[in-house]
């Protein structure tokens, strides 16, 4: 079966993709800035916990980051694991540049959130396009995954195997 085209997601997509592009960064915009979550480990209750609470301190922290970024969708959580993403959209106009430093701020404040991961847990989180690993086998630094990695899952992946989809492509 197909997946389900949800049509608030593709444009949050696209709005994500332009708010990124340097062909906008002279205009001022509502810009739109995706946070996923992907939580993995062996004990499913553990695993939702981490995964719940991390999302409660992602929106705080959208909520903190410039002039604020509101919490205006959540695709996910999907289970298998945990996964969820989080568009956040700026409450006032912004240029690229003061964007993309808001980004950089929030990937600083997430990388924060690494005490709150007990061990044996893996977490995997998408800021925009920068990807940061926390918990097991943590990555040094984050790197860089372009958007459309994830914007290709959900439009081509069911339900029931888009978090299996996620660990593939990112772990």
């Amino acid at each position: 079966m197909p997946p389900v085209i949800d049509t608030v997601l593709v444009q949050l997509f696209a709005a994500s993709r332009s708010s990124a592009d340097p062909a906008t960064q002279d205009f001022r915009l509502r810009r739109a800035l995706p946070v996923s979550i992907y939580v993995e480990g062996d004990d499913d209750n553990v695993v939702f916990t981490v995964g719940e609470d991390l999302r409660e301190q992602i929106k705080l922290l959208l909520e903190q980051t410039g002039d604020g970024y509101e919490s205006v969708y959540e695709w996910g959580p999907f289970y298998g694991s945990y996964l969820v993403t989080i568009f956040g959209q700026s409450k006032r106009d912004e240029l690229g540049g003061s964007f993309l430093k808001h980004s950089r701020d929030l990937v600083s404040d997430v990388l924060g959130l690494t005490n709150r991961i007990p061990p044996g847990v893996r977490v995997v989180l998408l800021v925009g396009s920068l990807t940061i690993h926390l918990g097991v086998a943590a990555a040094a630094a984050p790197i860089a995954v372009p958007l459309i990695v994830l914007e290709h899952i959900a439009y081509t992946i069911d339900a029931e195997e888009i978090a299996h989809a996620f660990k593939e492509a990112f772990l």
